[in-house]
């Protein structure tokens, strides 16, 4: 594949963030993988992820689902919480869902739908709820937007925006969820905002928008954006019944801002109060406050239907061939990359820490460097009957899953994240100075790598990487450390494999501030209590004596007031008077302060008058 920089080569500022972003990122140390809940990931149709990035090509698919018996349905993938979820039409018309590492069937759960989806149809789900659109036949074929309860699989509401006129209309694509609402398109007709918990309509447009694209929103500025035809819409999200823009009919409850005329077509993308959208062979930015023109880049040919977005630069295909990266502030391009010389069609695209995927029709996949634009490696899955790509694709955990004709795929390297330990077990509290034990059970890794383990203190101080453990074999990992200082810390310990570290797993320590130490008997008990602290301490104590045997046994408890101590300063505290008893006591000593208790507890003999500890 060829590669040419062009107007400019790539800004330090662009290299160091992207750098950064692929040490956070693609390694999963620090950004959890949050899923791809819905159409191009979120609602924004950024199509980034912050969960972890395909390092590797793969050299086959991991698995391979089938859905949808009449082999011509294109959808796009849905990956929330280990699930792949997706359309089928077998045993019945519905949606299923899958394990994200193996593909099997989770034959427990099951959501029915009225027929079969049609192409474009997406999922959406948000917060333990799952949105669909679906057809229904009464004296003509009609569309509504589902909502479902995902764990109980009950339905929630369903909504029908139409009136039994015997007309072929519908939605299309995934409903999009944002402020409690769900926004939805009608393909002939109007936006519909309902509400996400009971599917009651908030708003809905009168504007015949004629074939429009998935619904963009940017939550930052309240606003909603729809191409449809060659105009571009922007709506207030949550109206307020002020009319800020362009004239809406008398007593319209939705308010447009602002409609562009000629220059969309594609599917809109919105973020930090701008919109950005292809149309033939251009790349088009406008301020989402009034719709004004910012920039607009040339590609050469006819730009791709999607855009992708990540680290302020947008990024973009054109006629079958090139993939292009665009400074989201100039339109200025930092690069661009022939990655198709086949004659194949690029679809969709896809981001993940610094890297960028792109789908493509005969079975191929690319992998780019987003920073540079460099070919990573490519894929080609073949056969007399080869998968097209082109529909929407997901990542997840590392992983690529593509539908394609009915086919769910999942591709991913010969490398992959380890489990993540279960806990971290040690002690709850300590002292200054002596050394603690903290352990972990070993996990297992799905591609079988040699593991390493890493302790974080808290204190700045860390194990190293422990090991190699064998994945999935029955030990304990251990390491120990001793604390020079009181205070609270986070005691943390992760696992890698070759190239992936899960997420830290925590546990919370407290190295007092107070110490007793030096308890002694004799005729009485005396102990000595340190302050270590940087600051001065009050501290109350008690000294309590108790036990005995055959009628001789002794009690007592013992306060004088309050110790006022500088910072590391030691003080002698006793019992005051004699103690007389016979056999087996215990010694117990308590010293208090402000937002710190410690006890001594020492089992001791008394004779008579004396203490033996």
């Amino acid at each position: 594949m060829k590669t040419k920089n062009t107007k400019r080569m790539m800004s330090t500022s662009m290299s160091l963030l992207m750098i950064t972003v692929a040490i956070l990122g693609a390694t999963g140390t620090v950004l959890a993988d949050e899923g791809w809940p819905t159409l191009y990931h979120d609602n924004a149709r950024t199509s980034y992820t912050t969960g972890l990035a395909p390092v590797e090509g793969p050299t086959s698919y991991r698995w391979m689902a089938y859905t949808y018996e009449y082999d011509t349905l294109q959808s796009s993938v849905i990956v929330v919480d280990d699930y792949v979820y997706a359309f089928t039409s077998f045993p019945e018309p519905g949606i299923k869902r899958f394990n994200y590492r193996n593909g099997l069937d989770d034959e427990e759960w099951f959501i029915p739908m009225h027929a079969y989806p049609s192409n474009d149809d997406s999922i959406t789900i948000d917060n333990g709820r799952i949105y669909f659109h679906e057809n229904y036949y009464d004296e003509g074929t009609y569309r509504m937007t589902c909502c479902y309860d995902i764990e109980s699989q009950e339905k929630i509401w369903e909504f029908n925006a139409y009136d039994f006129s015997g007309y072929y209309s519908f939605l299309k694509y995934a409903p999009t969820i944002a402020f409690n609402n769900v926004y939805c398109l009608d393909k002939d007709s109007r936006v519909y905002c309902l509400d996400a918990s009971s599917g009651a309509v908030e708003w809905s447009t009168d504007d015949d928008l004629s074939t429009p694209d998935p619904i963009a929103i940017d939550v930052s500025d309240d606003k909603l954006y729809v191409s449809a035809g060659h105009d571009l819409y922007c709506y207030e999200a949550t109206p307020d019944g002020v009319d800020n823009g362009f004239p809406d009919p008398p007593g319209a409850t939705y308010d447009t801002l602002w409609i562009y005329n000629g220059y969309a077509g594609k599917i809109p993308l919105a973020n930090d109060g701008k919109v950005y959208i292809g149309f033939d062979d251009t790349v088009y930015c406008f301020n989402g406050d009034d719709g004004s023109y910012e920039w607009d880049t040339i590609l050469g040919d006819i730009v791709g239907n999607q855009l992708a977005l990540a680290h302020g630069y947008l990024y973009a295909t054109n006629s079958n061939e090139y993939a292009f990266c665009l400074n989201t502030t100039t339109g200025a391009i930092e690069w661009e990359t022939q990655v198709n010389s086949n004659d194949n069609l690029l679809g969709s695209l896809a981001l993940a820490g610094d890297i960028l995927v792109i789908g493509a029709s005969r079975g191929w996949i690319y992998c780019l460097d987003a920073t540079t634009g460099d070919t990573l490696w490519t894929h080609h899955e073949g056969g007399g009957n080869a998968p097209s790509f082109t529909y929407p694709l997901a990542l997840y955990e590392g992983w690529i899953y593509l539908y394609s004709k009915g086919d769910i795929y999942c591709y991913g390297g010969d490398t992959h994240y380890p489990d993540t330990p279960d806990e971290l077990r040690g002690p709850d509290r300590g002292r200054e100075g002596v050394k603690y034990w903290f352990s972990t059970d070993n996990v297992d890794d799905i591609d079988g790598k040699d593991l390493y383990y890493m302790f974080d203190w808290g204190d700045g101080e860390n194990s190293g990487w422990i090991g190699p453990y064998e994945p999935g074999e029955d030990v304990e990992v251990h390491a120990w450390h001793r604390w020079e200082e009181p205070g609270d810390y986070t005691v943390k310990v992760k696992v890698k494999d070759n190239y992936y570290e899960t997420d830290w797993v925590e546990k919370d320590l407290h190295i007092d501030y107070l110490e007793i130490h030096g308890v002694t008997g004799g005729l009485g008990v005396s102990a000595s209590i340190k302050n270590m602290a940087d600051y001065s301490k009050d501290i109350d104590w008690t000294i309590q004596v108790a036990g005995g045997i055959f009628g001789f046994h002794v009690f007592k408890e013992d306060s004088s007031g309050i110790l006022s101590l500088g910072p590391d300063e030691t003080e002698m505290i006793y019992t005051d008077g004699m103690l007389f008893g016979l056999g087996p006591i215990e010694i117990k000593i308590e010293a208090e302060c402000t937002g710190e208790s410690i006890t001594e507890i020492i089992d001791a003999f008394i004779l008579g008058f004396y203490i033996i500890a």
